[in-house]
């Protein structure tokens, strides 16, 4: 079509020179062709998409037209054949009512429609329809009160505090018998999620003040072992229920780990610590290494900004380290660990030596004479270069 030779009021011109004289867009008047236009009147129809002709029982008229005489939407009609109906069925077809909408539900003998039941209730449309349609009856949707809800759609899980549980001939809640037998929820909840039946696990105690324990014949709660014996309950309740003591092996025992025993009474390591001003830290890293609370305590804490005398010259580990080439750690370990003197320690240093010209130097020495960083000059060693190419004497 878009080649052929068209001729109007005696001028003959192809399909798409017409159109870009008429400043019609080809497709638009294709359209209008297929409803049995011819070129001339096509060209000649207004341009808006909403003037559109269409052939409705023998009848063309524009779209708009159209609209306003079946009392349908523009945008509806386009949404219609944008969805595959055809051009009279997107025309002529009644709207649907909205049958959600219209629906009457039967409250309290009185029938509502949806938006009825939102503004008598107070609770938006959408919301009651969504909880329709998730399985809610009317009366659990209508239901403003939250817990309420909640209670109803966790019923049946076990491990909800709703659920219902029948032990000694009664019925209760998890969360009631939990209350009534001084029980946490989330001990229960923990019980029945590592297989405990019910009845054991309602029957098992709760609180670490709940249970009661013989000592020597006398019945004693955990509070009661504390305030008599002077050990923590919770401590008490480790040792038994965590590590398997006896209960007179847990309330006897002084050789725990938790307890050190330091100027003649058993103190955790934070009490150490803040008997001694030792950080708590520092005294776990030492107990770690294997030191025994004596040694751990009696080493004194030598911070970085401490300064030395070497020589009538002030100076911290750190700055001793790099002027003589050993290892802070060292050097820290020779000084607070060993107890060495400053000087003992500078002198003891095991240096590494090196030859060159014949003459036998340190790094520390060679840094010095050759103007490279100690530091420098370790590390090109550590790469795999040889003494020389590390002072940068030798070009590789």
């Amino acid at each position: 079509m878009k080649n052929m030779i068209y001729d109007i009021d005696g001028v003959s011109k192809d399909f798409l020179s017409w159109c870009k004289e008429f400043n019609q867009r080809p497709e638009i008047v294709q359209s209008r062709m297929s409803l049995g236009l011819a070129l001339d009147e096509a060209l000649r129809v207004a341009t808006s998409n909403k003037e559109l002709l269409f052939n409705i029982n023998g009848e063309i008229r524009p779209l708009q037209h159209w609209s306003r005489i079946y009392c349908i939407n523009y945008g509806t009609i386009l949404s219609r054949i944008q969805h595959g109906y055809s051009y009279e069925d997107a025309i002529t077809q009644p709207l649907q009512k909205n049958v959600t909408t219209n629906k009457r539900y039967l409250v309290n003998g009185k029938n509502y429609t949806l938006p009825e039941l939102g503004t008598v209730f107070k609770i938006n449309q959408s919301t009651i329809k969504n909880r329709l349609r998730v399985g809610e009856t009317l009366y659990e949707a209508l239901d403003t009160v939250s817990s309420n809800r909640r209670r109803v759609r966790e019923k049946d899980n076990p491990l909800s505090q709703y659920a219902l549980y029948t032990y000694d001939g009664r019925t209760m809640t998890l969360i009631e018998w939990c209350r009534e037998k001084k029980i946490a929820m989330t001990t229960m909840k923990k019980r029945l999620q590592n297989g405990y039946s019910f009845e054991d696990a309602i029957s098992s105690g709760g609180y670490i003040g709940a249970n009661k324990y013989d000592v020597d014949g006398k019945q004693m709660t955990l509070i009661e072992i504390e305030k008599e014996y002077g050990i923590s309950a919770r401590l008490l309740y480790k040792r038994i229920h965590e590590l398997g003591y006896s209960v007179h092996d847990a309330i006897h025992t002084v050789n725990d780990p938790t307890y050190h025993l330091f100027d003649g009474e058993y103190l955790t390591v934070p009490q150490i610590s803040k008997k001694t001003g030792i950080n708590k830290i520092t005294l776990y890293a030492r107990l770690k290494k294997g030191m025994p609370i004596e040694a751990a305590t009696s080493i004194p804490v030598i911070k970085r900004g401490t300064l030395y005398d070497i020589g009538g010259e002030q100076m911290t580990l750190v700055q001793i380290s790099e002027k003589y080439g050993i290892s802070y750690s060292r050097l820290h370990h020779k000084v607070v660990m060993e107890n060495i003197p400053i000087e003992e320690a500078i002198n003891t240093k095991r240096a590494r030596t090196f030859c060159i010209n014949g003459e036998t130097r340190t790094i520390a020495q060679l840094s010095e004479k050759y103007g490279v960083k100690a530091q420098t000059i370790r590390q090109r060693l550590r790469n795999g270069n040889n003494i020389e190419e590390a002072l940068q004497l030798t070009t590789k």
